[in-house]
């Protein structure tokens, strides 16, 4: 009969094994990364850890690998749900479809995560959906907004604390005056503490419906008009609250 290993030399074992897989799997593509999620529980442990994320985003056959252009089509269907199919367009291949709320449409792009609101919703949950495993998650609803209100949501990622965060903008439909009051509500994904008013500011401008924001090196840029100027392309629908 052999003798037992001491438990120390188990957990050695175990240790090495994780350290070993995780060295395995950091040298895959992404998509390969997030299926290997189903094989076991300790598999789904090793690249659900923030760390392991980390060094797979920082990893030479990621950081170098070709930019791919996207391609995003939002079909309306019957029922409470419509329909969002995303294509890699040097393929011309569907990478996948994933079902969005009924008159969602894309807010804008972060780091290849894909952001769907609804424009005249600026209480209803975001969705935010992953191209590469097809998967989408409904984000916690903001806070309700006072009339006369109009809104514009923006995902951004913060580079020193390694957060996805959510913005909501409010701020008045149009002003006879120069400058007005945008207000600022963020919700930091993953965190439990929900959506916080981060601040407000005196802008002499105001975000323009015509282009979606776009996020670079942990900014969000937004096309902007003045308070008193409107364009034949921008909805003039308000959220008149209940």
């Amino acid at each position: 009969m052999g003798s037992r290993r001491p438990e120390t030399e188990k957990n050695s074992t175990r240790e090495l094994s994780r350290d070993m897989l995780r060295e395995i799997l950091v040298m895959l593509p992404a998509k390969d990364v997030a299926r290997s999620g189903c094989v076991s529980r300790l598999w789904l442990s090793v690249v659900s850890d923030p760390f392991f994320r980390n060094l797979h985003a920082m990893a030479s056959h990621v950081t170098s690998a070709r930019t791919e252009a996207l391609l995003v089509t939002e079909r309306r269907v019957p029922g409470p749900n419509d329909e969002a199919t995303i294509f890699n367009v040097s393929s011309g291949k569907a990478m996948c479809c994933v079902p969005i709320p009924s008159s969602y449409t894309l807010g804008n792009v972060c780091n290849g995560f894909l952001c769907f609101a609804h424009p005249h919703g600026p209480a209803a949950p975001v969705a935010v959906c992953n191209p590469v495993t097809g998967e989408a998650v409904m984000l916690p609803k903001a806070p309700p907004l006072v009339r006369s209100k109009v809104h514009l949501f923006a995902l951004g990622f913060s580079p020193s604390t390694k957060e996805y965060k959510l913005f909501r903008l409010s701020y008045p439909w149009s002003s006879s005056t120069s400058d007005q009051r945008v207000e600022v509500d963020v919700h930091t994904l993953g965190d439990a503490r929900g959506w916080r008013r981060r601040d407000s500011f005196i802008s002499p401008c105001r975000p323009a419906n015509v282009s979606a924001p776009v996020s670079i090196d942990g900014k969000i840029y937004v096309l902007t008009l003045s308070w008193t100027h409107r364009t034949k392309h921008e909805n003039p629908k308000r959220f008149t609250g209940h």
